[in-house]
């Protein structure tokens, strides 16, 4: 972690809107350890030096608490902020409401209460208030008695909030909806979207257009949570906030600003009475519904047609104090939304994909924990398969030991890959792999029928679990999918490497390569020395934190590949281990300067020590053209891994 001075929260839902957003105001404020579903990259939430990252589901009660623990035996916890929770705009009782936003938020409430926390914070909503009915603003006393399951769920969060205020204080925060200059609420984007399309309804206004709700820049309700945690000793054991602008924007307004700002001047609005406008949405629906395309607009909305809520937000602000600055309410923004809609189409759509069309269940990450419990049983099974079997010849003569490390490795990167969609490593490792295999005599069918038949020996054993019994498609992404990619990469490998029988030992190369050999034990031990240094805390200040076995294991690896690229101008093998590792060094968050740093003078320290040591004639010319070239190609390659998106 970077900074312990600081302090530290756990911030569950640290995927979503609000988490992504946040992470990025409170990193240089917070050692912050983030929960959620998915990865920091499918999420593109920020990496940095004071976030750690941990994909649980808060539903897994084992897998949180064990998280919890490695957590609380890191940092004292000083906060939590609960932001996971589950909705959608169907309005229909899904079992993902009590699973995520009750039964989810008591074990978090059971975690702080063992993590002995000074103040959870807790993301609740403005439509826990039924406001159909309501002539006067919702204020902090406002009743939640809103029926639909959203609003329910959200209730009994606030009220186990309540029950465990004895153990830390409790702030309930209800948030009015929150958009972004990329919009990223579904409603509007809907409106503005339809608005804007030329086609026969985009003209269109249920009722009077009166309809209308309290909206919340995403940076204004980030601000707000910060105060929350700065004014944590002034604010009550318990208490419910709103986090909100006191003032409404009409259907009929968003209508104009959205024309105007769209069109350069603003539409005439089409009023549907309520009536023809239920009828039209029920037969949309019903459309919808056939084509497998169903429309944003639902039944239940006929109900909110020239409704409005609006908010006295008075008492929270006066408490934090906190003051929303006029730049940041909607009618301001909207020349900001517009903007990015007409300029940046493409990146607008993709940022506004309704959420609630994802799977909560996230199979990933159950497919993930299963595999992590049945790691053994599987290893074992694979091993006895590849070392019994006469359809692989010449890993039946490998150490049993080595095998099962190697199969370890693999299903370890198979199991990340399978959690975080990124295949990059076990590509990567794949193409390294098939240079020690080739160099090993290995035929390039044997290895590739024993990596597919690993991945099959994986499904059938996952299959058998009850839990995944439904979920032979996403195995078969996850894994069998990646496998093929990587034995397409080994295909790849095995035409590029060198035949390694053929080598002129007129030009000194194999003479220097076994020389090398003998100087192995001192050249790594002095690299290990140089990156463990005190003159040299700066420049690798990660590597320091790294296992000393472990680090002198890569070293030693690096130092080999080199010994490769000396005796047979093996540059591939050495630049697939380069890539390979560079995509373990992202998850691990190096920066990828040091990693280049680390490499790089693992090569020049190599090379000195051997010119100066070395009694083979020409040493140096030929260290120059074996060694040399690589120095650019490592920085090359770490720059595209490190650059790369998720192969998914």
């Amino acid at each position: 972690m970077g900074n312990s001075e600081l302090p530290a929260i756990i911030v569950t839902g640290a995927s979503g809107f609000i988490g992504r957003h946040f992470l990025e105001a409170a990193k240089n404020k917070f050692s912050i350890f983030a929960i959620a579903r998915r990865s920091q990259i499918e999420c593109n939430a920020p990496r940095h030096k004071n976030i750690e990252w941990y994909m649980v589901d808060i539903t897994d009660r084992v897998e949180l608490e064990n998280t919890i623990n490695r957590i609380g035996s890191i940092s004292k916890i000083n906060f939590i902020l609960h932001l996971a929770g589950y909705y959608d705009f169907e309005c229909l009782d899904s079992p993902e409401y009590q699973r995520t936003n009750v039964e989810g938020t008591k074990n978090i409430l059971e975690m702080a209460a063992k993590l002995k926390i000074e103040r959870f914070v807790f993301s609740s909503s403005l439509t826990v208030c039924d406001f159909r009915n309501c002539e006067m603003p919702v204020t902090e006393k406002s009743p939640p008695n809103a029926k639909f399951p959203y609003a329910q769920s959200k209730r009994r969060g606030e009220e186990m909030l309540k029950e465990y205020s004895d153990h830390f204080s409790c702030t309930a925060i209800r948030f009015g909806a929150i958009f972004s200059d990329w919009c990223e609420y579904e409603p509007l984007y809907s409106l503005m979207s339809t608005w804007v399309s030329g086609k026969w309804n985009s003209r269109i206004i249920a009722g009077k257009g009166k309809t209308a709700i309290t909206y919340l820049h995403i940076k204004c309700a980030v601000l707000f949570i910060l105060k929350v945690f700065q004014q944590d000793k002034a604010l009550k054991k318990f208490d419910i906030l709103i986090a909100s602008c006191s003032n409404t924007q009409t259907h009929l307004e968003l209508y104009r600003m959205t024309t105007r700002l769209y069109f350069g001047k603003p539409g005439k609005p089409i009023f549907i009475p309520k009536a023809l406008a239920a009828i039209g949405i029920m037969l949309r629906c019903a459309i919808g519904k056939i084509m497998k395309k169903k429309p944003f607009e639902k039944i239940w909305m006929v109900n909110y047609i020239d409704r409005f809520i609006s908010t006295n937000p008075e008492y929270s602000f006066t408490s934090l104090p906190f003051k929303i600055r006029e730049r940041y309410h909607l009618p301001r923004r909207m020349i900001y939304l517009i903007e990015n809609m007409k300029s940046f189409p493409q990146e607008w759509h993709s940022r506004n994909m309704n959420p609630s069309r994802k799977d909560p269940s996230r199979p990933n990450l159950i497919i993930g924990n299963v595999m992590n419990f049945e790691k053994e049983r599987i290893v074992n099974k694979i091993l006895a398969d590849l070392i019994t079997s006469p359809d692989y010849p010449n890993y039946n003569s490998l150490e049993p030991d080595k095998l099962r490390w190697s199969i370890h490795l693999v299903y370890n990167l198979l199991m990340a890959s399978v959690r975080n969609g990124d295949r990059h490593s076990v590509i990567s490792y794949y193409r390294y792999l098939a240079s020690i295999r080739k160099k090993g005599g290995f035929p390039l069918d044997e290895l590739k029928n024993a990596l597919l038949r690993l991945g099959d020996i994986i499904i059938e054993e996952l299959e058998r679990v009850p839990s995944l019994i439904k979920m032979g498609q996403h195995l078969n992404n996850g894994i069998k999918l990646t496998l093929e990619m990587a034995a397409d990469e080994v295909d790849d490998a095995y035409s590029e490497i060198p035949d390694h029988s053929v080598v002129n030992e007129k030009n000194g190369r194999l003479a220097l390569g076994q020389e090398m050999v003998t100087f192995e034990k001192h050249i790594v031990s002095k690299v290990k020395e140089f990156l463990l240094s005190e003159e040299h805390i700066s420049r690798f200040p990660n590597y320091r934190k790294k296992p000393q076995e472990e680090l002198k294991w890569h070293i030693t690896l690096i130092y080999k590949l080199l010994i490769g690229c000396v005796n047979y101008n093996d540059h591939v093998s050495f630049i697939s281990y380069i890539s390979y590792l560079a995509s373990i060094r992202r998850k691990e968050e190096f920066p990828p300067a040091e990693l280049k740093d680390a490499i790089c003078s693992t090569m020049n320290i190599t090379i000195d020590q051997i010119k100066e040591n070395s009694l083979i004639e020409r040493s140096e010319d030929i260290l120059e053209k074996s060694i040399g070239p690589n120095m650019k190609r490592v920085s090359q390659v770490i720059n595209k891994v490190y650059s790369e998106s998720v192969l998914i």
